[in-house]
């Protein structure tokens, strides 16, 4: 590239640069906060010095940002300016409140598709459902084969002519209904064969302990019928004065043990007890504020005291530690349910705290064989014994590298190596030069002889 050449494309990129920059100072249009995330004008709003900024009415509101949209105030507080920003998967926008969102529920998506067509939940890929056939001569195809009740759905494939099932891990935010994987049905649809797949439920919700340990519609089940039923995958117990019942666990809900699932379901519970179980959803669902101090009576974690008992050496009280006058490390007690932060005096844990993660120099300072030697005694392989003809006999490339190093003296002496006009030395046997580029090499003043093992061949005249 000459000095020309190299002047335009500089000139040229530093105009596309300006451009962009021009653009990007001077445009009004659309603020792009990420790809496919873009925060947009209102239609009905002006902007600018003069304009409405997204905003009407006494007092002012943000205008309606329009279907699938919320209203977002990129301004600030004092001076709004509202715009809109496509309404997240997952959401819907408040009826009452153009500015915040609420999470769908499953009401709203009775069909089980949500914001999932019937595309997405058939794409593959596909899991083969555990004790299928789908070889051999009689293959079953997973028809009539349940998947397992958690973390999967069923689905229906037509593979030309011959109906198959697999299964598929539930995407998220979304539960398989347990009730359609236990009776194996596929075709939720209000339409016949609409649909090919379990039923999807969008993020499940919570169950009280009272339907929990409702039995109403249920039949009583033995102690010895317990212990010997087939079909316990996806159910639980309920023991209620002492009869025992067999229930669907809810949707959202896993039997919650460290035995294995069926071990569980087997034991017993205790009299106005069930078998234990656990809010699973497949999604976060809202988190309590850290300050919030509130008592949640789902929260079994938490303890409480009175807040207005005094101070004591209660283990339960919130503790941070501290450096007192002398530099030592105290333990105190605090009352808020925040602790403060601990400054460190600088150097004091510089290779001792456990999050540390040394850097690479000190790694190998740190480490057991720092000043130990590492010697291993060397082996030559059979090939390396041989020499470099020997041990890169299927690589042209480095015996040219090889021969190159050579004296011009001892090169046409190697089994390998031939002298090429009597000025280079590369990489050939009797017949030659193996790489054929060599004879193109402008250098070389005579290039129709060669000498190969202290003979010449060619034009050797």
């Amino acid at each position: 590239m000459n000095g020309e050449t190299r002047l335009h494309m500089i000139f040229l990129l530093i105009l596309i640069l300006t451009t962009i920059l021009v653009f990007l100072l001077f445009s009004n249009g659309t603020t792009t906060e990420a790809f496919g995330n873009e925060i947009l004008d209102i239609p009905s709003g002006t902007y600018g010095v003069s304009g409405n900024q997204g905003q009407s009415g006494n007092p002012q509101v943000p205008m309606d940002p329009g279907a699938g949209y919320y209203a977002i105030n990129v301004g600030t507080i004092d001076a709004p300016i509202w715009k809109r920003k496509s309404v997240p998967y997952g959401y819907n926008r408040d009826p009452t409140d153009f500015t915040k969102l609420v999470g769908k529920t499953e009401s709203a998506i009775q069909t089980a598709t949500g914001v999932l067509n019937d595309a997405d939940i058939l794409a593959p890929p596909f899991l083969n459902i555990p004790g299928a056939e789908y070889q051999g001569g009689s293959p079953d195809y997973g028809s009539g084969i349940k998947p397992p009740a958690s973390g999967f759905y069923k689905i229906q494939i037509m593979d030309g002519t011959t109906t198959k099932y697999y299964m598929k891990r539930v995407p998220n935010d979304y539960v398989a209904d347990r009730k359609d994987l236990l009776i194996d049905n596929v075709n939720p649809g209000t339409v016949a064969g609409s649909k090919k797949y379990t039923k999807l439920v969008f993020r499940a919700p919570e169950v009280t302990e009272a339907t929990m340990m409702n039995t109403s519609g249920l039949s009583n089940i033995s102690d010895a019928a317990i212990q010997s039923d087939p079909a316990w995958d996806g159910y639980y117990i309920i023991n209620s004065g002492g009869t025992y019942y067999k229930k669907l666990i809810p949707n959202g809900y896993e039997i919650n043990s460290n035995n294995p699932v069926e071990t569980e379901y087997r034991k017993l519970p205790a009299t106005g007890k069930h078998t234990p179980l656990k809010y699973t959803p497949n999604f976060i669902p809202e988190k309590y504020s850290m300050t919030d101090i509130s008592y949640n009576a789902r929260d079994t974690d938490r303890i409480y005291r009175d807040p207005t008992a005094g101070k004591t050496d209660d283990p339960n009280l919130g503790k941070y530690w501290m450096f007192d006058d002398e530099g030592k490390l105290i333990e105190v007690n605090t009352e808020s349910n925040k602790s403060p932060i601990l400054y460190y005096v600088p150097g004091a844990y510089k290779f001792g705290a456990s999050n540390y993660v040394p850097n690479y120099e000190d790694s190998v300072y740190l480490s057991r064989t720092t000043r130990e030697s590492q010697l291993a005694p060397v082996v030559n392989t059979a090939s390396q014994l041989g020499g470099f003809c020997t041990q890169y006999a299927g690589n042209t490339i480095k015996q040219d590298e090889k021969c190159a190093a050579l004296d011009l003296n001892e090169c046409a002496s190697t089994s390998c190596c031939v002298l090429l006009g009597g000025q280079k030395c590369v990489a050939g046997t009797k017949n030659g030069p193996k790489n054929v580029a060599n004879y193109t090499d402008y250098n070389l003043m005579n290039r129709d002889f060669y000498y190969y093992q202290g003979k010449c061949y060619g034009n050797c005249a």
